[in-house]
């Protein structure tokens, strides 16, 4: 039961950033005058939101540490792109899904399940006892 706890907890935080970087992504397009097109435009407002987040953090990073602080202008910048982009949302995902729609949804949750019991198992990578766990102990401590 814990398992599947941590696992749900995993899945549920990749959902919130998913949706922090897709709505940032959605405010670049948007800045960019891009229109979104297709199925694949969130995949795409992901990717681009992924890196404009990766962008803002190095730039925050030469005055300021990069902690829990940051997190708040990047949700600003989401919550904007996610209310600039809803127009457009709504008419591109206004079409009925049809079955590759399913397919394509019931593979990525199988997907998620898979790499989120991987995520919170044992690793079984032999390399993680060399240089991984000596990484992660320096980072906590």
């Amino acid at each position: 039961m814990i398992l599947l706890a941590a696992m749900a907890l995993v899945i549920s935080v990749w959902i919130a950033a998913g949706s922090l970087f897709v709505g940032l992504g959605l405010g670049v397009r948007r800045l960019w005058k891009v229109k979104l097109h297709g199925g694949g435009a969130l995949f795409e407002c992901f990717w681009i939101g992924w890196a404009g987040a990766q962008a803002f953090l190095q730039v925050w990073h030469l005055w300021w540490p990069v902690d829990g602080r940051a997190f708040w202008p990047l949700m600003a910048a989401s919550l904007a792109g996610w209310a600039a982009g809803a127009k457009e949302l709504r008419q591109g995902l206004s079409r009925k899904p049809d079955r590759w729609d399913w397919l394509y949804l019931g593979t990525v949750a199988v997907v998620a399940v898979y790499l989120a019991n991987r995520a919170v198992l044992p690793p079984l990578v032999p390399d993680s006892g060399l240089y991984h766990f000596a990484c992660l102990r320096w980072t906590m401590d």
